[in-house]
């Protein structure tokens, strides 16, 4: 099951120091790796995570994940994308588990929002790039 994807800007006032590292970072291709994304399931997902700066380098990338959808939780198969960095236009994948509560009735779009972040941990409102998604249950 293919996502719908969109894409917005998040307001800016975190810490320079917070923020310098993630404005580089680009989330993209979400995609339904495996699983039926229906109520009472859990879903494998994987997002792409770009370093679009061609001499930035970020320690501890991963991707911060919310949905405004009730009963959707995340846990992460991996806290980050494989290795410990992502540098100069290097693209890795994050996987994790979208749990979808069995209150959530058959045609209900599930609303999704990632946003990277590094070492300094996940900078919530950073002036940096976020993903937004949704799954349609079936």
């Amino acid at each position: 099951m293919d996502a719908t994807v969109g894409v917005l800007d998040a307001s800016a006032d975190a810490g320079a120091r917070d923020c310098s590292g993630v404005g580089p970072l680009v989330l993209s291709d979400p995609k339904v790796i495996s699983g039926t994304v229906a109520g009472g399931q859990t879903v494998t997902m994987q997002i792409t995570l770009t370093d679009t700066d061609p001499n930035g380098y970020v320690s501890y990338p991963g991707a911060f994940l919310s949905s405004s959808t009730p009963g959707v939780t995340f846990a992460a198969s991996e806290a980050g994308p494989p290795g410990a960095y992502i540098d100069g236009t290097m693209s890795k994948p994050i996987t994790f588990y979208v749990k979808l509560s069995a209150s959530i009735s058959s045609g209900t779009d599930v609303q999704i929002s990632a946003r990277g972040y590094g070492s300094a941990g996940p900078a919530t409102n950073c002036n940096g790039f976020v993903l937004s998604f949704s799954l349609t249950t079936s």
